[in-house]
């Protein structure tokens, strides 16, 4: 808010001898801000937009405005400042819907000493603090209310039915209300076939989260429509370059399928950073293709690999290793999985605390993250 011993107080009022009595109330109660008399609405806008006053005194009765012309006038073109109405009027009604179009305070002429305008300003420079206050923790309220729906549009909802099964999953935004496009889910099939996917979209901000929602979305109707083993990663492709806002976007992803024996897992990626399975090995797709959208992704049977439950699937983005450390270095995958392999039992919540307290400046990129338990441990 203004500061009132640097800015000016502003009143619009064309009757000289008002504004000499003004002048002359306030001397009695100084706020310590210079007065400067405006006779119309383009002039007091003019004084505004050279010196942002600390509050605007306004007479309701100038000529060629009607009633709140004025009010609304000035309001329209200088929000932020706080505004006093001047009215020889009575009318409790009038006054009523002045306060409804923004004024902070009013003051009846003939009846306002220099302590009731002093209050009334200073009324209303708190009355407009506390309004963008308000104002502010609704936006901010807004956007934490939006983005944790997108966040959860990016997880997905995921029900698994078998108890031997357990799925858990976070979402870690960098930056502070700006979402990116990092994807999660997992599907249990009729059959007892287990689908997981996570994906990472290059970029930040509501299109590239928007398309890592649409390509969860996706990829979950083609899980639901295809064979159980289908290599669905080529359709996906197809979504990503027809819903994409720029031809340069792209997306990494990785896509598993458990039979419903357990003892298998087939690994496609696409330019993905691979699972890590029992906090040592990494899922690696012998097959692995480049990223959805860069260039065209074959089907494929993909690489299966053997499970031998209880086994435990740690899927995650490249923001959970590529931190920056103490040393200025990017990390590396190979510290991940070391860092993982120390920690075999930790919870997600205590792994991410673990790695962001190596992570110098805070996370650089957000992570998606979620583990599958497989059997009893």
């Amino acid at each position: 808010m203004t500061d009132p011993r640097r800015s000016p107080l502003l009143l619009v009022e064309d009757d000289d001898g008002d504004a000499v009595l003004f002048r002359e109330l306030l001397s009695d109660d100084p706020l310590g801000a210079e007065l400067v008399v405006a006779r119309d609405v383009h002039e007091a806008l003019a004084v505004t937009s050279a010196a942002a006053p600390v509050a605007c005194v306004l007479d309701l009765g100038l000529p060629g405005f009607r009633e709140l012309e004025a009010l609304e006038e000035y309001r329209a073109a200088a929000p932020d400042v706080p505004v006093v109405v001047l009215t020889g009027r009575t009318d409790g009604d009038l006054v009523v819907q002045a306060l409804s179009l923004g004024a902070q305070d009013f003051l009846i002429k003939g009846e306002e000493s220099g302590h009731s305008i002093s209050r009334a300003i200073r009324f209303s420079v708190e009355r407009r603090r506390a309004e963008a206050a308000a104002a502010a923790l609704a936006v901010a309220e807004t956007r934490a209310a939006e983005q944790q729906r997108l966040e959860s549009s990016l997880l997905g909802r995921v029900s698994i039915p078998s108890p031997e099964l357990r799925w858990d999953s976070r979402y870690v935004v960098a930056r502070d209300g700006v979402v990116g496009g990092d994807f999660l889910d997992c599907v249990e099939l009729d059959d007892g076939t287990v689908r997981l996917v996570i994906g990472d979209v290059s970029g930040h901000g509501p299109d590239e989260a928007a398309l890592g929602v649409a390509l969860r979305v996706a990829w979950r109707s083609l899980v639901l429509s295809s064979g159980p083993q289908a290599d669905v990663l080529p359709s996906l492709e197809q979504v990503l370059v027809s819903e994409r806002h720029q031809d340069a976007d792209f997306a990494t992803v990785c896509d598993l399928t458990i039979p419903p024996e357990r003892t298998s897992v087939v690994v496609r990626s696409a330019g993905h950073p691979p699972p890590i399975l029992d906090g040592s090995t990494l899922l690696v797709d012998e097959e692995r293709c480049a990223p959805l959208g860069v260039g065209r992704c074959p089907e494929r049977s993909g690489t299966r690999l053997t499970l031998a439950p209880p086994a435990r699937i740690l899927l995650y983005t490249d923001g959970l290793f590529e931190i920056r450390r103490a040393d200025g270095r990017i990390g590396e995958l190979e510290e991940l999985v070391a860092h993982v392999a120390a920690r075999p039992s930790d919870g997600l919540d205590d792994l991410l605390a673990s790695i962001e307290h190596l992570a110098v400046g805070g996370w650089r990129d957000d992570v998606a993250i979620a583990v599958l338990e497989i059997g009893a441990r």
